[in-house]
């Protein structure tokens, strides 16, 4: 299991959990109440949506990322415009395209709701009324990346494996299948795919040029990774900003990655016979 995220005082707590289930259905964090988070991560879907492109207030220019395993990542969104699941969880809130709301709006409706305004009240031990406009929208957004951190994909056959050859159960490892054992040769050996695909979800953390057409339609590029990490840069939702609860010297150093193959893998090659 992922460890609790050090820039949100809400992550792993039952009752952000509870709240930010319930604010994940909840339509009237948009602007017209008729979009909820739900609307787009549908549970039988994978936490997406299906679709080509994302479909809020209007037609998103990008497709719905599946939402399952957040807890390990280290950038969030297509473009790696945020640090931390609870500022990711912010930007669809006030994207134009997605929900369309505001910091004010947000406040409004939590005020104006009795359940929410007691259950925001019973997490923060404050009224929403009492703290800014940003703030409860700060939190509005903790309180899902509390809910949405619980999300995780269930155990494989190859975690079992993994297992058995950390523990050398060779009557277990006999359990995972020989096909199986002679592609993760090929993946971990000359097929190379573990120097990007490695770690709990098979990722690199980062970003690369894989040849996607980077244009939109026939007048409009999607700024890719370029547009993200200036959003980042001028955003104060991020680890080391004034809304992070994690400490700032913590905060300070980026989260390091395995960036070798023997880190990761080490040991499957030599314990797998095709």
């Amino acid at each position: 299991m992922p460890k609790p995220d050090a820039s949100n005082r809400f992550s792993g707590n039952q009752d952000a959990i509870g709240f930010g289930e319930y604010l994940f259905q909840e339509t009237a964090l948009s602007v017209d109440g008729s979009v909820s988070c739900a609307s787009c991560h549908f549970a039988d879907h994978g936490f997406t949506d299906g679709r080509v492109t994302a479909i809020g207030l209007d037609t998103v220019d990008r497709n719905t990322l599946a939402i399952v395993n957040q807890s390990w990542n280290r950038w969030f969104g297509w473009d790696g415009q945020s640090d931390t699941l609870w500022a990711q969880s912010i930007h669809p809130i006030l994207n134009p395209q997605e929900m369309g709301a505001s910091a004010d709006l947000v406040k409004d409706r939590i005020l104006s709701d009795p359940l929410l305004r007691n259950q925001y009240t019973k997490l923060v031990g404050l009224d929403p009324s009492e703290q800014p406009a940003k703030d409860v929208l700060v939190t509005t957004g903790k309180a899902l990346a509390a809910f949405q951190g619980t999300l995780t994909t269930p155990r494989t056959a190859f975690d079992d494996f993994r297992d058995a050859l950390e523990r050398d159960d060779k009557p277990a490892m006999a359990q995972y299948p020989l096909a199986a054992k002679r592609g993760l040769l090929i993946f971990a050996g000359k097929g190379k795919c573990s120097v990007c695909h490695f770690g709990p979800n098979f990722i690199n953390g980062e970003f690369d040029n894989v040849a996607v057409p980077h244009f939109r339609d026939d007048k409009t590029v999607d700024p890719g990774r370029f547009g993200g990490i200036q959003a980042f840069f001028k955003s104060d939702l991020n680890r080391a900003g004034p809304y992070s609860d994690e400490p700032a010297e913590e905060a300070k150093q980026a989260p390091t990655l395995c960036k070798t193959e023997p880190c990761q893998l080490g040991g499957i090659q030599g314990a797998v016979t095709a």
